[in-house]
């Protein structure tokens, strides 16, 4: 009997280990089964770098009154002509296309009178009229766009010259640009009828003129003085090549 309980226990004993085997195995097993390849995460930065903005704006008036033998320095009268020039500079450190747009706002003369045929243009032939607080954009100077390959010194301009043409729109130079404007007070009726931008403009009769004229010389007008605004802004990235977009910002 003794010797019955024995192989009973020594067959339990090996059922319980059989057992365990199994069930390690079968533990090995499902670990493969649900093992899978895998990598170590790691933290990557992505970076970029602000376009730079560098655009100034001013203007030049050395040449506002031009010298006259006949005419005091720095005076205007009838036969007198001038110009002066506005600059948007900085260009070749800006890393945009930058619009802009230049109007003459307003010609105040003191003391309140006016010289009514005293007229402003965009070319030094005195064609393109410029009216000053003009309606319907007659008083736009000039408005514009100043591509990148026209920046000079930026890494999309690879031209060695130093001088890039911008069209109609001017040219830049050592990343300037400049933009003119002109004036006449012409002489008599004659030299107005001879100024291709006045014709079908001027006085009814050529006396007009020379009434005018004595009327302002003889204290009507005594000064004369120019109101013009110039903007700058970034052309919207989105933007079809060209496009002068409308500002939202003046720089």
């Amino acid at each position: 009997m003794e010797n019955q309980n024995k192989k009973n226990n020594a067959g339990t004993i090996a059922l319980v280990v059989l057992l365990l085997i199994v069930t390690i195995a079968a533990l090995i097993l499902a670990t493969y089964a649900w093992a899978k390849y895998s990598a170590t995460p790691e933290v990557n930065t992505a970076t970029a770098n602000v376009a730079h903005w560098n655009v100034s704006l001013g203007s030049n008036n050395s040449s506002f009154v031009q010298t006259y033998n006949h005419v005091v320095n720095t005076k205007i009268a009838p036969g007198t002509k001038g110009s002066f020039e506005v600059e948007i500079s900085g260009l070749a450190d800006t890393e945009v296309c930058v619009a802009y747009q230049v109007t003459l706002d307003s010609v105040t003369f003191t003391p309140g009178s006016s010289i009514s045929h005293l007229k402003f243009f965009k070319e030094a032939s005195y064609e393109n009229e410029i009216v000053p607080n003009g309606t319907s954009g007659s008083n736009i100077a000039f408005a514009g766009t100043i591509d990148l390959d026209d920046h000079e010194g930026t890494p999309a301009n690879n031209a060695a010259n130093d001088v890039n043409t911008v069209g109609a729109k001017g040219t830049v130079t050592d990343g300037k640009l400049t933009k003119t404007i002109y004036w006449v007070w012409p002489y008599d009726y004659d030299e107005a009828n001879n100024i291709t931008a006045y014709q079908g403009n001027i006085e009814a009769t050529p006396e007009a003129y020379d009434a005018t004229d004595t009327a302002v010389g003889e204290g009507g007008v005594t000064s004369m003085s120019l109101a013009f605004t110039v903007k700058a802004w970034q052309v919207d990235p989105g933007a079809s090549d060209g496009a002068n977009n409308t500002a939202t910002t003046n720089k």
